[in-house]
């Protein structure tokens, strides 16, 4: 999408020791992960807001104490709309990782975390891929961290993967399989996102 930036995964660990010739891995079992900041942000925040006031707003529900609000669960329908916004960079996305041509966004749902709400540890099923748009984010929030499947070879640790660079404006595509978690919003003011669940068209796979 033009005018929009990919933002390249960076390791937690900066050990060049630990860099590897992937001749002996096993491709397949790669994870796909793509961030951008996405373009004309100004114009689609406002479309999503928009969307999010006449769809979402009055279904919001906040479940126990430390729980976001969200609309999911609420027969959302208005995951047309967020496909008519995100539409070309969900497909440049999917073009990046080489899994497929074209897209559909199935469902889609708003999320906010005022102070000392998170989710905790969490995936979005079987299916293909699944979005996260940071649409009001400050400088001092936390982004959505992701549980790799498998444990450290070097130390046997659970490792976790927190994507560099997140503002608000960022997309994160990655596979809906994926464990992940909100960490506790620790300021005053909110964060708030559009998660939403893929399907890449048929022949494709994730």
């Amino acid at each position: 999408m033009k005018n929009s930036t990919i933002i390249s995964n960076e390791n937690l660990s900066s050990d060049d020791d630990f860099s590897v010739d992937t001749d002996h891995y096993i491709k397949d079992w790669v994870i796909p992960f793509y961030h951008v900041k996405l373009g004309d942000w100004e114009r689609k925040k406002n479309a999503l807001l928009k969307i999010w006031e006449h769809n979402s707003k009055d279904n919001m529900i906040s479940g126990d104490l430390h729980d976001q609000s969200t609309d999911y669960g609420n027969c959302n329908n208005y995951h047309s709309l967020i496909e008519n916004v995100l539409y070309e960079d969900i497909t440049d996305g999917l073009h990046a990782l080489n899994l497929g041509e074209t897209i559909t966004v199935d469902t889609a749902w708003f999320q906010i975390y005022d102070n000392s709400r998170y989710h905790p540890p969490h995936n979005h099923g079987l299916g293909h891929l699944s979005l996260v748009v940071f649409i009001e984010f400050d400088e001092d929030h936390l982004p959505t961290t992701f549980i790799a499947p498998f444990i450290s070879l070097r130390d046997g640790n659970v490792m976790e993967y927190i994507p560099k660079g997140v503002t608000e404006g960022s997309m994160v595509l990655f596979p809906s399989g994926i464990m992940h978690y909100a960490p506790v919003n620790q300021i005053e003011s909110k964060r708030m996102i559009l998660a939403a669940n893929l399907t890449i068209d048929e022949g494709s796979r994730c």
